[in-house]
C-alpha cells in the first residue's frame, strides 16, 4: 500500500470524522456563534489526540445546507521537529449526511478544498520517516513490526464519493538523490474509496522537477487515474512544455506506488525541435516540427527510455534536412543516438552518437556517414558558396570531446571519391 497517497487521505478524514462526530451537536446549536466556538475546540481537541504536532483552525461555521466550513487549517510538526506546516488548507467544505449516517451511509457526500497545502519529505528526521509519518506519529521502518505500515494505512474512515481540491500547493523532495517536485495551481476531482481506491481526474497549472539531475518544468498538465492495489493507472496525461520552444506530451500507463516506483509508460510527444535541443542541455534553436513516440520502463528514478523522432524538415545553419528521422536511448545518465537519417540538400547522412551526463561536464560521440554528397551543395550550406567545388564524395566523421564551450579533443575526417 502506498503511504504517499494513503496518508494524506488519512489527513482528509481526520477533520472530517471529527466534524461528523459532531453533527448532531452541530444541528442542535443550530450555527450560532457561541456553539460554532464550542465545536471548534472539539475538533481541535479530537486531531490533536492524534497527531504529533500543533493544529490550527481559525473559526468553523455550519450553513442551513448543512455545510461545515472549515477556515485556516494548518498542521505543523512540533517545534522540536522544526514546526514545519506539513498539510494545510485555505478552507474545507464538508456536506454532512447526518440522517443517512444513522442508518449505516457515508456520513459525508461531499469534501470541497481550496487551497490545499502538502509537503512531503523522506526521510525528514534521519530515521526513514517521512514528514506524514512524523506528524501521525507512524514507527520508523526499522522499529515497526512486520505488517505494521500496511495495516495503520490501509483502511480510511469513509469513503468520499465526492472529493475536489482547487488551488493546490504539493511538494516533494528525497534528500537522497535531491529529487525535487513542486506542483501549484493543482486540481482534484474524483472519489475516495474503501478499500483504498481513487478515481479522478487530476490537473495542474505548473508542475517543476529536478530527478536524477535533471531540471525541468511543464504546464497545463491533465490526467485521469485510477488506483488500486499499489497500482496507479494514468489515463492520457497531457502536458506542455512550460519554457522554451513549444512541445506537447502525451502519456498513458501504470506506475506501481510501492518502493521503486516501476513504471511501464507510452510516450507520444510533439511540438518545435528546439524543443529537444533544450532537454539534452544545449541553447541552439532549430525551426522544424517534429513527433515523438516511446516508452519508459523501470523505475522513475532511472529509468530506460527508447523514442524515435520524425520531423518533415528540419533547418540548421548547416542547410536544411529532409525526412529527418533519430532513434534514441536513456539509462543511467547516457542519452544515445542508436540511429539518425535524413535527406540533407548535399545528399543522404546517416550517423549515431552519444550524450553522457553523469560527469560536471557533459561527454559526447558524433559519428556521421554519407555514400555519397555533391560538394557543390555542401559547400553553399557551409560556407554560402565561396569555394568552387565539382563532383561528389562519400565521407565518415567521428568527433568527440568534453562540453560544447571547448574544441573537440578528437575529430578525423575520412572521404573517398567515385
Amino acid at each position: 500500500m502506498n503511504p504517499l497517497l494513503k496518508k494524506w487521505t488519512l489527513w482528509l478524514g481526520i477533520p472530517g470524522s471529527a466534524a461528523v462526530a459532531a453533527g448532531l451537536v452541530i444541528a442542535l446549536l443550530l450555527g450560532t456563534g457561541p456553539g460554532m466556538n464550542l465545536v471548534r475546540d472539539a475538533v481541535l481537541w479530537s486531531i490533536q489526540d492524534r497527531l504529533n504536532g500543533q493544529v490550527s483552525i481559525e473559526r468553523i461555521e455550519m450553513s442551513a445546507s448543512r455545510h461545515l466550513t472549515v477556515y485556516e487549517v494548518s498542521l505543523r510538526l512540533p517545534d522540536t521537529l522544526g514546526g514545519m506546516e506539513v498539510a494545510g488548507a485555505d478552507e474545507i467544505r464538508i456536506g454532512i449526511d447526518i440522517w443517512g449516517a444513522l442508518v449505516g451511509n457515508a456520513p459525508v457526500h461531499l469534501i470541497v478544498i481550496d487551497g490545499f497545502r502538502l509537503v512531503y519529505i523522506e526521510d525528514a528526521a534521519g530515521d526513514g520517516r517521512n514528514s506524514l509519518d512524523l506528524l501521525l506519529e507512524n514507527p520508523s521502518p526499522d522499529d515497526a513490526p512486520p505488517g505494521s505500515a500496511e495495516v495503520a494505512s490501509s483502511g480510511m474512515p469513509f469513503e468520499i464519493n465526492d472529493l475536489q481540491i482547487n488551488d493546490g500547493l504539493i511538494r516533494y523532495f528525497d534528500p537522497s538523490d535531491s529529487t525535487t517536485v513542486s506542483a501549484r495551481d493543482v486540481s482534484f476531482r474524483g472519489s475516495l474509496l474503501d478499500p483504498f481506491r481513487v478515481d479522478a481526474e487530476i490537473g495542474a497549472g505548473h508542475v517543476a522537477f529536478r530527478i536524477g539531475g535533471y531540471e525541468d518544468a511543464v504546464s497545463n498538465l491533465h490526467t485521469v487515474v485510477f488506483y488500486e492495489g499499489d497500482a496507479l493507472t494514468v489515463h492520457d496525461l497531457t502536458m506542455d512544455a512550460a519554457h522554451g520552444p513549444a512541445i506537447g506530451y502525451h502519456v498513458t500507463g501504470e506506475i506501481s506506488m510501492s518502493d521503486g516506483n516501476e513504471a511501464t509508460l507510452d510516450i507520444a510527444a510533439n511540438g518545435q525541435v528546439g524543443a529537444i535541443l533544450g532537454i539534452i542541455g544545449t541553447e541552439n534553436t532549430m525551426p522544424g516540427i517534429f513527433s515523438m513516440n516511446g516508452s519508459l520502463r523501470n523505475t522513475l528514478s532511472d529509468p530506460i527510455i527508447e523514442t524515435r523522432f520524425i520531423s518533415p524538415v528540419v533547418r540548421t545553419e548547416f542547410g536544411s534536412f529532409k525526412l529527418a528521422m533519430v532513434e534514441m536511448g536513456y539509462t543511467g545518465d547516457v542519452l544515445t543516438v542508436s540511429r539518425f537519417r535524413s535527406l540533407h540538400e548535399a545528399g543522404w547522412i546517416s550517423g549515431r552518437g552519444l550524450l553522457d551526463f553523469s560527469g560536471e561536464s557533459t561527454d559526447y560521440r558524433l559519428q556521421l556517414e554519407s555514400p555519397g554528397v555533391a560538394l557543390p551543395r555542401l559547400a553553399s550550406a557551409f560556407d554560402d558558396g565561396g569555394n568552387e567545388l565539382e563532383g561528389e564524395v562519400g565521407f565518415d566523421f567521428e568527433m568527440e570531446g568534453v562540453g560544447f564551450d571547448d574544441p573537440p579533443r578528437r575529430a578525423e575526417l575520412k572521404a573517398a571519391a567515385p
